[in-house]
C-alpha cells in the first residue's frame, strides 16, 4: 500500500507547491479558489492516481512473471520449491483453521467461506485493482496474486471454504472436528456453541454446509 500512497502524497505536495508558485508569479494576484478546485487540483489528482496504478501494475506484472516461470518449470518436468503446486485455480475444499502459504507469483480465488490473508509485502486484488492490507478478509470471487518478495498466508476461518490456489503453496494446521459450515466462522459469538452441538450430534444444520 505504501507504493500507492507515495505517488498520491507527492501529488498533494505538488498541488500545494505549485499553487504557491502560481500565486507568487501571477500578475493578477493570488490564484483563484475556483481554478484550484475545478481545474488544477483534479488534474494533479489524476496524475497522482495514474502514478499509483503504475506502481500497482508493476507489482502485478512481476508476480505474474514469476508464476509463469514456475508453471513452465513444472510443465518441463523441472523441480520447484517444496510444497504443492497447482497450475489452475480449480475449486478445492478447505476447512477451519487451515493455513495456506503462498509465495511470489502464486494466487488464490475464494469461492465460498471466510478467510483472511496476512503477508509481509504486497498482495494484489486483481479483480478490484487494489493492494490488500495484511489481516484483511478475502472477498468471494476475487482473484488475488502475491507480489514480489512476499510470503502470504491465507487462514480459513469458517468451518468450510471453497477456494482455488494457483502456483506453489504449502498447507498446515486445520481443525477437522469443526462444524463444516459456511455461515459459522471464528469470531462469531455462536461459533463455540454451534461446534458443540454439531460435535454432540444434537444439530446437523440446514444443509451440508449451512447451519
Amino acid at each position: 500500500m505504501k507504493k500507492i500512497l507515495r505517488p498520491l502524497a507527492l501529488a498533494v505536495a505538488f498541488v500545494l507547491l505549485a499553487a504557491g508558485s502560481y500565486a507568487a508569479v501571477s500578475r493578477d494576484g493570488p490564484v483563484s479558489l475556483s481554478y484550484l478546485l475545478e481545474t488544477f487540483m483534479p488534474q494533479a489528482f489524476r496524475a497522482g492516481t495514474d502514478a499509483a496504478y503504475g506502481a500497482l501494475e508493476d507489482t502485478y506484472d512481476t508476480a505474474k512473471s514469476t508464476l509463469d516461470q514456475v508453471h513452465d518449470q513444472v510443465s518441463s518436468g523441472e523441480s520447484v520449491t517444496s510444497g504443492q503446486y497447482s497450475s489452475t485455480l480449480q475449486r478445492r475444499e478447505w476447512y477451519d483453521s487451515q493455513r495456506i502459504s503462498l509465495g511470489t507469483g502464486s494466487g488464490a480465488l475464494l469461492l465460498e467461506g471466510y478467510a483472511v490473508v496476512t503477508h509481509n509485502g504486497a498482495v494484489v486484488d486483481v479483480t478490484a485493482g487494489t493492494e490488500v492490507a495484511s489481516g484483511a478478509a478475502l472477498s468471494a470471487n476475487h482473484r488475488y496474486l502475491v507480489g514480489e518478495d512476499t510470503t502470504a498466508t491465507i487462514t480459513i476461518q469458517s468451518g468450510y471454504a471453497a477456494m482455488g490456489v494457483q502456483g506453489n503453496y504449502t498447507v498446515d494446521g486445520g481443525n477437522k472436528a469443526a462444524a463444516p459450515f459456511l455461515d459459522v466462522k471464528q469470531g462469531d459469538w455462536y461459533y463455540a456453541p454451534v461446534n458443540y452441538v454439531y460435535e454432540k450430534k444434537l444439530f446437523s444444520g440446514m444443509s451440508e454446509h449451512t447451519f
